[in-house]
């Protein structure tokens, strides 16, 4: 909505049509060159830094974000989340993705108006009205301005948060499925117009199982053709 548009960044393979096409409102394509991805991506695949523009989802932190459909994880007990991210600044609880409703709900942020990269479950509220949750962080994890891969992973073993395929932390203590129905589901945003993410993203893939470390670490800067096994959708924002 508002802001959010298509531009074009250097990634190092083309990239596959999505599964699920997000609603993006008033969203432009531009063929502006912003920050070069390819050298966060590639350098992880070891291959070469030259590479034409593909497209990604940017936002600007003002009425910018994509509303995904409902009922997009109803019912899983088991989950994986992963995407290329760029915050571009750190703010309040600014959000990669929401999935869920009200205070029940899975979320990968930055933690309050700091670095720390978020992975939560968010519980509901208690009897004095405290929204609990189980989480897993990584302190001081976001670079602003730079691409990372970001994953994270719910089952019934617990959670766990990946930065670049490398593991930040686990929680054994979380579960799925949620308790009320995943109806405010977005991309960079925890809600209309709150917790709205001013950074960029890409290859958003969301799947119905526990991917291990090393299928995040293989797949991590390959392109899917969104018929994989397991996967509930794919966002490329290459159509």
């Amino acid at each position: 909505m508002g802001d959010a548009r298509i531009v074009r960044e250097s990634l190092p393979r083309a990239l596959a049509a999505p599964v699920a096409s997000p609603v993006l409102a008033a969203a432009q394509t531009n063929r502006r060159s912003t920050t070069n991805t390819a050298s966060a991506r590639q350098a992880l695949a070891g291959v070469s830094t030259n590479a034409p523009a593909e497209r990604v989802l940017e936002l600007t932190g003002r009425n910018s974000y994509v509303q995904l459909p409902s009922n997009l994880i109803r019912g899983y007990r088991e989950l994986t989340i992963e995407g290329w991210m760029r915050w571009d600044e750190a703010r309040s609880y600014s959000r990669f993705i929401n999935l869920g409703a009200e205070d029940n709900r899975i979320l990968i942020a930055n933690q309050t108006t700091n670095a720390t990269l978020a992975f939560n479950l968010d519980l509901g509220r208690n009897a004095s009205g405290t929204l609990t949750n189980e989480h897993v962080r990584g302190a001081n994890a976001i670079i602003t301005q730079q691409w990372a891969h970001v994953a994270g992973v719910i089952s019934d073993q617990g959670m766990k948060l990946y930065l670049n395929g490398n593991l930040l932390g686990s929680n054994s203590r979380a579960r799925l499925p949620l308790r009320e129905v995943d109806a405010e589901n977005y991309l960079g945003a925890g809600g209309t117009n709150r917790n709205l993410l001013h950074g960029a993203m890409d290859e958003v893939r969301l799947w119905k199982v526990a991917r291990t470390q090393q299928q995040i670490r293989e797949n991590m800067t390959r392109s899917l053709k969104g018929t994989e096994t397991e996967l509930i959708a794919l966002w490329n924002f290459d159509d």
